[in-house]
């Protein structure tokens, strides 16, 4: 009797699951259809891709709100890469050699280690330019992060205390 009903049971479950799973594909069908549709619509022609509108996002958030940031900052990096690029070049042609010879009689295996990162100097030296404006907008957005928690717990302090006195939050904010 046990192993019958027990049986039931999972059937049931399967039953109920498998119209459960077929009614989440449907709704999720539909609600990708509509968002689709919306987007489609809310889209006008020359909007930004969605990594143009990321890359302004974040630009955006570490302080970097002028129109032409998301630009610049591409620019920037373009620049950064062709100096590390030439740079680089100059010194696999010129310092690579010299350097190399001066760490090779570094004693205890160290000399070579330090001769092969020496080797491929130039293609750290290419990404250390290319990524200097990130570097710098990295930085910059996490000043502005220490900042905000820095001083967040005092303007919340004085939203309480002017909430505590009866006033509302836009005469607090004012």
């Amino acid at each position: 009797m046990i192993p019958v009903l027990l049986f039931v049971v999972i059937v049931a479950l399967s039953v109920v699951g498998y119209r459960r799973l077929q009614d989440w594909r449907i709704r999720r069908y539909a609600l990708e259809r509509l968002v689709d549709s919306e987007a489609a619509a809310m889209v006008p022609e020359g909007e930004p891709s969605a990594i143009e509108q990321w890359l302004a996002r974040w630009l955006s958030r570490s302080g970097y709100r002028r129109a032409g940031a998301p630009g610049l900052f591409i620019t920037l990096s373009a620049i950064g890469a062709g100096v590390g690029l030439v740079s680089g070049q100059f010194y696999r042609v010129a310092l690579r050699a010299p350097l190399i010879d001066m760490v090779t009689g570094v004693p205890g295996g160290a000399g070579d280690v330090l001769a092969a990162i020496l080797g491929v100097g130039h293609w750290i030296l290419f990404v250390l330019l290319a990524l200097v404006p990130t570097l710098v907008v990295r930085a910059v957005r996490d000043m502005r992060v220490k900042a905000i928690e820095q001083d967040l717990p005092l303007v919340l302090e004085l939203f309480a205390t002017m909430a505590e006195a009866g006033l509302g939050f836009d005469a607090a904010i004012t």
